[in-house]
């Protein structure tokens, strides 16, 4: 029933269930470890809940990738079961790989699990090629790059019979002495044919988060080092001195202190952003404890309590960002064992800020 009214909406479950679930006393308890939510509570009420819990995700998470609409489309009750070794196999390969057909080559590129890089933390993707032509294939393989990225492939012959696939492992870096790593680092694949043909197939790679920490620091209440250093709120002094750890985020939305390893108290986050015009955004915050947040040298946002991390929780507030670099820095309370700390920016209409790109140190702009 869950499923029928997900995919076609309450009204269209039929009368007997819906009357039962969405109508009367039909309720749902919540059991001890969930908090935020009444004990006990209408299927109904909990389900609206969800949905806009869901679309403030897609909003902010799948921003461009995934379209909302009001009603669902007109679609038969039925839904045509898919052939059942392909389900298996998409299944087996995970949600980070990518097949291309590219003539008598079957391409697999494979992210495991992570489709970003960073400075100096060197990738590793498995790539897989199958025959699906007819007769045996020799062929070469090599990735080229962005200017400054380093790209081994290996580069030796492969013979492949029908039928046959091959896997080896391209190595990706991005030094910082000579690499620049952008939001959005496209490389391409190029498999050479014994005929002279060439073929290829797109490889990107999604550019980590630059942040810093520094700490653990005393009393949250008090001000620190990083306080109290000219110019390290506004951002006229650079990042990354004595003191502070230079992280690589993979994924800033969710938890940015997911490198970062200490004892508890006081630390303080920092990242430089560069935006291509001015305008005002929402900064979204999220943190089991305390925060304190500036934005090029002005406070912002202030919050001191120990909360469980929702949804919910997070605090947010409009703040204005100028064309040029911006500097973000968030001091936070570390006083329970959980590291967490999530950071979105959004524009005004609640979808996730691409164009505040974070993945270059400032001194290289």
């Amino acid at each position: 029933m869950r499923c029928w009214g997900w995919r076609w909406g309450g009204e269209r479950i039929p009368a007997a269930w819906r009357e039962s679930a969405l109508g009367g006393q039909g309720e749902v308890a919540a059991g001890r470890e969930v908090r935020g939510l009444p004990r006990r509570e209408r299927a109904a009420s909990l389900g609206e809940r969800t949905c806009e819990v869901g679309e403030l995700v897609i909003r902010s998470e799948c921003a461009g990738r995934v379209q909302l609409v009001e009603e669902a489309p007109e679609e038969p009750n039925r839904l045509a079961a898919p052939e059942a070794s392909g389900l298996l196999r998409q299944l087996a390969m995970g949600p980070y790989v990518t097949c291309y057909r590219r003539g008598p080559v079957e391409i697999r590129v494979d992210y495991d699990g992570r489709p970003t890089i960073g400075y100096d933390r060197p990738r590793r993707l498995p790539i897989g090629l199958t025959n699906v032509g007819t007769r045996s294939l020799d062929l070469q393989a090599r990735v080229s790059g962005p200017a400054g990225f380093v790209v081994s492939t290996g580069g030796e012959s492969i013979t492949l019979p029908e039928g046959a696939s091959v896997s080896f492992v391209v190595t990706i870096s991005a030094p910082r002495e000579y690499a620049r790593v952008w939001a959005v680092n496209p490389l391409t694949l190029f498999v050479s044919l014994e005929d002279g043909t060439e073929v290829t197939a797109p490889v990107a790679l999604v550019g980590e988060a630059l942040w810093y920490a520094a700490g653990p620091y005393g009393d949250f209440g008090e001000g620190h080092r990083p306080e109290s250093v000219p110019g390290a709120l506004s951002g006229e002094a650079p990042l990354g001195a004595e003191g502070w750890q230079r992280l690589s985020v993979a994924e800033p939305g969710v938890n940015v202190l997911a490198e970062l390893v200490g004892e508890q108290g006081t630390y303080y986050l920092a990242s430089d952003l560069w935006m291509p015009r001015r305008r005002r955004a929402r900064l979204r915050v999220g943190c089991n404890d305390g925060t304190k947040v500036w934005v090029n040298g002005q406070e912002v946002c202030y919050q001191h309590e120990h909360r469980p991390v929702s949804p919910q929780s997070a605090d947010e507030c409009e703040v204005e960002l100028r064309e040029d670099w911006n500097r973000l820095v968030i001091k936070m309370a570390q006083c329970s064992p959980r590291r967490f700390l999530s950071v979105v920016l959004k524009s005004l209409e609640g979808q996730v800020l691409v164009e505040a790109e974070n993945t270059t140190p400032r001194e290289a702009g």
